[in-house]
């Protein structure tokens, strides 16, 4: 692993063709250095899984102790014990509070041994998210996640960090809702009760407030900020014309730029006479505008394209204004709007999930009835947000499909594509199984459903609609079975409506210190 990360790529000259060739050796090298952690973690993880079913996984060559605390939990859970694993699990969340969640990627100068130690823990902890819940310990998933979100503050990296807290964080609240939904079924005649289902989710979307607080969604959300975005737009104006240019903003232009650091290329560039005089941001450096700033400006610029490059194509295709580039302003005032919507939306993130659950599940009545409470507590920021965005279109005088079609999907109508897809693995099931009739009713079902979500159209045209390609992966899934069934647990009924009361009640007290 540190062989490969020590492999050198040559600096680029600054030139176009020496950028493009740079961002081409970098990927193969991050490719590389990616292949060698996922070996190292699969290793480790065989290594893991060797000691818990020896039955005895007080010892274990190599391992560290959190390890071995992981082996002990996991042979309980494959053995079916339930008390075991409550016992265990206190000491194993106490090491691993030790542990490094949170990385930088090798490929932004991180140290690739750390970002593999990250990876195990991650690795562990995934584990715990998805089988704890099949168990029925619903509440401790919770106290697993919310450990790992503690865990992430105590071993901070700077700029630049990556967390797994999402991917965890989806995981076990997907696990913990299906078992709860599961648990629902088992009820005689009392079917799922919603009020469980709130009661649950609560807690969990307040953990994730705390997350999403500390995340930066996108380049974009530092242009809410009003000096930030005076500054950037007379960046845009000033020096924009020559600068932004359909050759200089292709992606992987941009890419090799900020991938070697603004900085470097603005030094580089400026030592070449040809884009010296072309570009009057470098004839500007130093006198009207500070190094340091233009390198700052332009960074953010940079990646707020790179970012949303979707955008940048509806934009240049669809406006006339693209063909100037210190206009380029107009298309970064829609980004903020679109990146204020998207903050709300990842707010909203286990609210959408718990809905898609009860689809695929076959919960419809409860999927509308959640779909319609979460469209009446957002209908009065949805409701500011499309005027917003009427008075942009009216103030520059262009419409921008993909900003505006997601706006007014108004949070609610991805949820109706949740159902729509849900519709698919029964129907292929129907269709494989040579069941004529079955499969027609099926699909006639999801016709209907898909005639009234394709009804208004979506998009510029330039690219498959992100919901298309969504069919499509489900089609793609429900045919090949590529997704392995989930390990089943071994102890029984994992919850009755009775012990998920209990857990409700003790749901924010700290697990058991024994």
């Amino acid at each position: 692993l540190d062989a490969a990360q020590a492999c050198g790529i040559p600096t680029p000259l600054g030139s176009h063709d020496s950028l493009v060739e740079y961002d081409r050796r970098r990927m193969t090298k991050d490719e590389l250095v990616d292949a060698v952690i996922t070996t190292s973690l699969e290793t480790s993880a065989a290594l893991g899984a060797l000691v818990a079913a020896r039955g005895t996984p007080d010892a274990g060559a190599g391992m560290e102790p959190w390890q071995l605390l992981a082996a002990g939990v996991e042979s309980a859970w494959q053995s079916g014990r339930r008390d075991e694993i409550r016992t265990r699990l206190p000491a194993l969340v106490r090491a691993l509070a030790d542990q490094p969640l949170v990385y930088v990627p090798a490929a932004k100068g991180g140290n690739p041994q750390r970002m593999l130690a990250a990876k195990c823990v991650e690795r562990t902890l995934g584990a715990l998210a998805e089988r704890l819940p099949r168990a029925g310990l619903l509440r401790e998933t919770y106290h697993v996640l919310r450990n790992a979100r503690s865990m992430e503050a105590r071993h901070p990296t700077g700029p630049g960090g990556i967390t797994e807290f999402d991917r965890l964080f989806r995981l076990g609240f997907r696990c913990t809702i299906e078992a709860l939904v599961e648990s629902g079924r088992a009820v005689p005649g009392g079917g799922l009760l919603l009020e469980h289902m709130e009661a649950v989710v609560e807690p969990f979307l307040k953990l994730w407030l705390e997350h999403s607080h500390t995340v930066r969604l996108s380049s974009a959300e530092q242009l809410a900020d009003g000096v930030a975005w005076d500054r950037v737009r007379r960046f845009i104006e000033s020096y924009g014309h020559e600068l932004f240019t359909p050759r200089f903003l292709t992606f992987s232009n941009l890419r090799a730029i900020v991938d070697q650091g603004v900085q470097a290329w603005l030094r580089s560039a400026a030592d070449n006479p040809e884009q010296a005089q072309s570009i009057p941001l470098l004839e500007a450096l130093g006198k009207t505008i500070a190094p340091e700033q233009a390198a700052q400006d332009l960074q953010l610029i940079l990646r707020v394209f790179l970012e949303n490059y979707d955008a940048y194509k509806d934009y240049n295709s669809t406006t006339t204004h693209s063909d100037y580039g210190e206009r380029f302003f107009i298309l970064f005032d829609f980004l903020r709007l679109r990146a204020s919507y998207e903050r709300v939306q990842w707010n909203l993130q286990p609210v959408v999930l718990a809905h898609e659950i009860l689809a695929r599940r076959g919960e419809t009545a409860a999927a509308r009835a959640w779909q319609n409470a979460l469209a009446d507590k957002t209908a009065p920021v949805a409701d500011s947000m499309a005027a917003r965005l009427r008075a942009l279109e009216a103030a520059h005088g262009v419409r921008l499909p993909t900003v505006a079609d997601r706006i007014r999907e108004r949070f609610v109508k991805p949820l109706a594509l949740d159902r729509i897809r849900a519709l698919i693995p029964p129907a292929v099931a129907a269709a494989s199984h040579g069941d004529p009739a079955a499969a027609r009713e099926a699909w006639q079902r999801f016709e209907d459903e898909l005639a009234r979500y394709a009804s208004e159209p979506s998009g510029a045209g330039l690219d498959v609609p992100a919901w298309i390609r969504s069919l499509e992966q489900e089609v793609a899934r429900a045919r090949n079975h590529s997704e392995p069934d989930p390990p089943a647990w071994p102890g029984g009924p994992p919850l009755s409506l009775e012990e998920l009361e209990q857990q409700i009640k003790n749901w924010e007290q700290p697990l058991s210190q024994d």
